[in-house]
């Protein structure tokens, strides 16, 4: 029983950890694509109008400050 624990702990955290690195990635990243990926995703998905054009303010915000890290 501790092993199945222990192991659902590690998983969960290899999980999240590898979330963040997603989130965290920008251009010319390994994760980048994938990042972009999931943001067209969750773009899809959501079926109010006025959440997408908020998701949509955001992913172009997070656009803005990655081309202003590679002046």
């Amino acid at each position: 029983m501790p092993h199945i624990i222990l192991s659902m702990i590690i998983a969960l955290s290899l999980l999240l950890g590898g979330t963040f690195a997603v989130e965290a990635s920008g251009p010319g990243d390994l994760l980048y694509e994938l990042d972009r990926s999931v943001e067209q995703i969750r773009l899809r998905l959501t079926g109010n109008p006025e959440k997408a054009l908020a998701l949509r303010m955001q992913n172009a915000s997070e656009r803005l400050e990655e081309a202003y890290k590679k002046l």
